[in-house]
């Protein structure tokens, strides 16, 4: 497994839902089957919009594996785990986590700007507003 991550201040769940990305012509649904794993997109996008304007807002984490498939039990359990352990510094009620795997749906396709094949394997995308829910604070 590899773990991505990056910040971010705006766009993630507008890319979680649409799956447009510079050199790519294919929809989020065409792309892939997206299966929830924690949390709801809509609670943590509203938190992050309740942030104001201030810089980096979330964490938005990748992780991404070889296998060609993973049962969704095998990615909820990776995802539990993962929580259990990024989180374990902070109660339930201070935190929103969002997570969704993506079963791919076309394992391949040509990136129109470069050319490359671009082969797609499953992965999950999680976001991590960085604001604590109790204290109104950053969540560190």
């Amino acid at each position: 497994m590899l773990i991505r991550v990056r910040g971010g201040n705006a766009g993630v769940f507008a890319y979680l839902r649409e799956g447009k990305k510079s050199g790519r012509n294919y929809s989020r649904d065409e792309l892939d089957e997206r299966v929830v794993l924690s949390g709801d997109m809509g609670l943590a996008d509203s938190v992050v919009n309740a942030m104001g304007g201030r810089g980096e807002k979330y964490l938005h984490i990748t992780l991404a594996f070889k296998e060609d498939q993973l049962s969704q039990e095998t990615l909820q359990s990776i995802t539990d785990e993962f929580q259990k352990f990024c989180m374990s510094a902070f109660r339930p009620d201070e935190f929103s986590f969002y997570a969704e795997a993506h079963l791919p749906r076309i394992k391949s396709y040509t990136n129109r700007k470069t050319g490359q094949n671009v082969v797609r394997k499953p992965h999950v995308h999680i976001v991590i507003p960085e604001l604590n829910l109790l204290s109104h604070k950053s969540l560190n």
